[in-house]
């Protein structure tokens, strides 16, 4: 299972610096980054992403992530604290649903507000200390956290009501009587589009587990080509985690699918 590690600096300069430290762990298989991205403070002391080319690895998650925390501290004032009283839209869900609970997000704004920098990366790591020595040497603190795909679990169940609701209407329309009918009718065809979007919306999920865990696994098999044997014994331990991770993402969502006795295959 891969982790959120959110590295906050004091000195905006150090931006530089903390991305080049996570390449080179990266490049001794000491971690293995699967994407990364940056966000920075102008002048004005607005924190937005900024562009690195050199943060360009796999994945568009952290990207996702960096666009909600800057969404969220840079919004009304006490956006952040209001998302306690469960207000999970916008960037709100674009972080919880990768897993991230409110506490956490509350924590990395309260932090954020006093730094001036940061790097959001997704990474497997088998111990934490090569990337904590080498960031708290340049100034930089770590949050981490890990990944869990809540959407998966939302989709889901989403297509799993759909196809029980369609079927409790379609039951009922078949039990009326005739003048009944037109009605249930209008609630049945009402009740299959919404099924047939749940449908859409897993099988778009599978496609991108799919692409997503094929790009991870092209990454930790490059890493292999270029480590020591040591650190390759690692990365094969990330191999097995990461078709672990995938088979029960997959296997939740095919589960889902089954009872609508469709095939996912696209």
């Amino acid at each position: 299972m891969s982790k959120f590690a959110f590295i906050i600096f004091p000195d905006g300069e150090k931006l530089t610096e903390g991305v080049s430290v996570l390449e080179e762990l990266d490049s001794d298989g000491s971690i293995t980054i699967y994407s990364m991205a940056v966000a920075g403070k102008n002048e004005d002391d607005i924190l937005f992403p900024k562009e690195s080319a050199e943060a360009s690895l796999v994945g568009t998650s952290t990207g996702a992530l960096v666009g909600a925390l800057t969404g969220l501290i840079n919004g009304p004032v006490g956006g952040v604290a209001g998302l306690a009283g469960g207000a999970l839209l916008g960037h709100a869900w674009d972080m919880f649903k990768y897993g991230l609970d409110v506490d956490f997000v509350k924590e990395l704004a309260e932090h954020m507000a006093d730094g001036e920098a940061a790097i959001v990366a997704e990474v497997s790591e088998t111990w934490t200390a090569p990337l904590d020595q080498r960031i708290g040497a340049i100034g930089g603190t770590i949050f981490r956290t890990w990944r869990v795909n809540i959407e998966d679990q939302q989709i889901a169940q989403n297509l799993e009501r759909a196809e029980a609701e369609y079927h409790e209407f379609k039951a009922e329309m078949l039990d009326a009587a005739r003048k009944e009918n037109a009605k249930l009718e209008a609630r049945v065809d009402e009740a299959n589009a919404r099924l047939q979007l749940a449908k859409d919306e897993a099988l778009n999920r599978l496609n991108n587990v799919e692409k997503e865990f094929e790009a991870k696994t092209k990454k930790l098999e490059q890493q292999l080509t270029r480590v020591s044997a040591n650190a390759g014994a690692k990365i094969n331990r990330r191999i097995d985690e990461l078709h672990a991770d995938y088979k029960l993402c997959t296997d939740k969502l095919k589960k889902a699918w089954a009872t609508t006795k469709g095939d996912p295959t696209p």
